[in-house]
């Protein structure tokens, strides 16, 4: 009996504000990456969460729906979705959000716009916010696909890329790089091969071919693009593997000498 009273009560008191029309207020717009974080640059690789938030000064029978569109940079509507809402809205703030894949929309590198439209009572407040895409690329210039006899000492590995904050190098002796060589991170467009590298096979050998490739990383380490395979190959002098020469003595009991051969170093 009890709550039979209250619920007419609340009702009583909801279909009041109702009547009352309740105002609606901007509060924020943001798009977040996938840590999270509001941010202002991406890559098209990512996904983002697109988010708006209102704030209703008294509670609503009726229902608060958000409307969510994105537009390139040419100003076309590239994205929208809508059916996103709070049911009986009570005073105070309210906010809805929507997750996607920056590919589902993305056609050109550029400035783009997130647009959410909050309406409740008749009353609709727009909220905007514009965020930068970029489309990352990695393209390897040195050494030239099939290079060979280089004599670099070190082998410095170049490429031309955007839109990555590190990248990672990988080299191996085969195309599939499952056999690697070694590894490593720059933040710059260039990595040189360290004279005591660390992994499997560790320092390049000379006549061996190897092979190479370059991923772009995002803030948090996640791949974000990648380069073509490309090979090379050295010639001795080059940034080459030296096993350490030794002298062999032989001796002639005929004539009670030595003869001492040397090994080379190879």
């Amino acid at each position: 009996m009890k709550i039979f009273k209250s619920s007419i009560l609340t009702a009583g008191l909801l279909l009041c504000a109702g009547a009352a029309q309740a105002a609606l207020t901007a509060g924020s717009v943001a798009v977040l990456d996938g840590s999270g974080n509001s941010r202002e640059t991406f890559t098209n690789a990512e996904r983002i969460t697109l988010r708006q938030a209102v704030y209703n000064s008294a509670a609503s029978t009726n229902t608060l729906s958000f409307i969510f569109r994105i537009y390139n940079p040419s100003g076309g509507a590239v994205f929208s979705q809508a059916g996103n809402s709070v049911m009986n809205p009570l005073p105070g703030n309210s906010y809805s959000t929507f997750g996607l894949g920056i590919a589902q929309f993305y056609s050109v590198p550029g400035v783009y716009k997130f647009r959410g439209e909050a309406t409740l009572n008749g009353s609709t407040v727009v909220q905007e916010k514009t965020f930068q895409i970029s489309s990352p690329n990695i393209n390897l210039i040195y050494p030239p696909n099939g290079a060979s006899g280089l004599s670099d000492n070190p082998v410095t590995l170049r490429w031309v890329a955007s839109g990555a904050s590190t990248y990672k190098v990988t080299l191996a002796e085969d195309a599939g790089l499952s056999l690697k060589t070694h590894s490593g991170t720059t933040s710059s467009s260039m990595y040189s091969y360290p004279d005591n590298p660390s992994g499997t096979l560790g320092t390049l050998v000379a006549g061996t071919q190897y092979y190479w490739k370059v991923e772009g990383l995002d803030a948090v380490g996640n791949e974000i693009a990648e380069s073509t395979v490309y090979r090379f190959s050295l010639k001795s002098g080059g940034a080459t593997k030296f096993t350490c020469g030794y002298n062999t003595t032989q001796i002639n009991i005929a004539t009670n000498s030595f003869m001492t051969d040397k090994i080379a170093s190879t």
